[in-house]
């Protein structure tokens, strides 16, 4: 029987044989009440608007039973659309607010025998802030050069930085920072890139509803020349061009003007843009006329690159347009012919004529009948005597410097270790004629 306390009940059984003999057993039955179920609505709830809300009773219990039914209730707030009210799990999306709003909701459990209880639970509802961050690392206006940078700094957030995401931008590159629970943020390897000199760091932080906060900081990249060819513009002697042709680096190719005025430098050219790739640069010079640097590559011929426009380009290269191929060691600039003069010492050492508009390439003096005189081995390095003329040639392996007569191509001695005094003609990286004195620069002794 249904009772509120508890009942004891004895019964007695009786047994008879066929003789007719008999004997009797009790037995006491103890009658409990049905203990109601535990609810348990859980802890209160904080939630930021347009979140899901999640509702658990599954802390609920029966010690003498199975709960058998659950039912949610909204109390009190403004009213929303509960899912699965009749499950142990509930929840509800929170609506968009600009104020702390505060919802209260009812679980009633039943068990198996009908008794039921309830527990209640509040949920408050905050307007999303946007997240806040800073770059810490790099500082601004700060100086770097490399391929890439670690970027570091913080991210903070009003209840909490969890599910906030933080995403790093450079140019073209994306990168996903490391967030950790206190809201420091780490992003390794982020690409710099090699076409600017003034390079903005852009860190985003992204909360679970999407609103995002922003810092930026701007560095310097400043492109560091490892193993650079150097020339200028006679007119803007305070400029000076650089060509990097370090080739174990991965910035190999690089040209940089610099104000020697300033110190400032700026990345003009790299390796690879526009689609063009250097070979190895031997050497450099500046036309004048043209505005426009003109450099030997010794596998692909010869280039020129407007500095106005940053354009590159292959005035005179090794394709199938030429009879013969083109691997210049030297190149120099002849402005009264609108021509450049380069040397070559593979295949057929020779002093060349290049035609600045065309490109059309002239042997003025080689080692197969054009010109005469002493048998070009190894030319190396040019400089230009128009007063006289001529070319002056160092030669690496007659360790000699050669005149060559631009109108006849006749070849002669100048100086070698027989003609004339002094250190031995050997090693030299560049010459550069100054009125009647030749000057060259030994790249390193004897």
């Amino acid at each position: 029987p249904s009772t509120d306390t508890s009942l004891t009940l004895e019964f007695e059984l009786s047994v008879t044989d066929n003789m007719g003999a008999s004997s009797t057993d009790k037995v006491l039955v103890t009658v409990m009440p049905n203990l109601p179920p535990t609810a348990s609505a859980g802890q209160d709830i904080t939630q930021i608007e347009t979140l899901l809300v999640t509702l658990s009773g599954t802390g609920s219990t029966d010690t003498d039973g199975t709960i058998s039914s659950y039912a949610w209730r909204q109390i009190s707030g403004t009213q929303v659309s509960l899912s699965d009210s009749d499950k142990a799990v509930a929840s509800f999306t929170a609506p968009a607010t600009d104020n702390e709003i505060t919802f209260e909701f009812e679980l009633q459990v039943t068990d198996n025998l009908g008794a039921s209880s309830t527990d209640k639970a509040l949920v408050t509802v905050m307007p999303n802030s946007p997240p806040k961050i800073t770059i810490d690392f790099p500082i601004s206006s700060s100086r770097f050069f490399g391929d890439n940078i670690a970027v570091s700094g913080t991210a903070s957030k009003q209840g909490g930085i969890d599910g906030t995401s933080v995403n790093v931008n450079v140019g073209n590159s994306n990168v996903s920072a490391q967030v950790d629970a206190d809201g420091n943020w780490h992003a390794q390897d982020v690409p710099l890139p090699t076409n600017l000199s003034n390079v903005v760091i852009r860190a985003t932080a992204t909360d679970k509803v999407g609103e995002t906060g922003e810092a930026e900081t701007e560095i310097e990249n400043i492109p560091t020349l490892t193993s650079p060819i150097f020339t200028f513009d006679p007119q803007l002697p305070h400029i000076l061009y650089a060509v990097d042709n370090d080739y174990s680096h991965s910035r190999k190719g690089w040209i940089v003007s610099i104000d020697l005025q300033t110190m400032q430098r700026q990345l003009l050219f790299s390796h690879g843009s526009d689609g063009f790739y250097f070979g190895p640069i031997a050497a450099a010079t500046f036309d004048p006329l043209n505005k426009q640097i003109v450099l030997a590559d010794y596998s692909k011929g010869v280039h020129t690159f407007k500095v106005e426009t940053n354009r590159l380009s292959t005035i005179s290269g090794n394709s199938s347009a030429f009879e013969n191929s083109l691997h210049p060691t030297d190149v120099v600039i002849d402005a009264q012919n609108s021509r450049a003069l380069a040397v070559q010492e593979s295949e057929n050492p020779s002093l060349v004529s290049i035609d600045l508009s065309t490109g059309n390439r002239t042997i003025i003096s080689d080692n197969s009948g054009v010109g005469s005189g002493v048998l070009f081995r190894s030319p190396r390095r040019l400089e230009l005597d128009t007063n006289n003329d001529r070319a002056l040639i160092y030669d690496d392996n007659l360790y000699a410097i050669l005149a060559v007569n631009l109108s006849t191509g006749e070849r002669s001695v100048i100086a070698d270790y027989r003609n004339g005094t002094g250190d031995w003609i050997q090693y030299i990286s560049s010459l550069e004629l100054d009125s009647n004195k030749l000057i060259g620069l030994k790249s390193r002794q004897d």
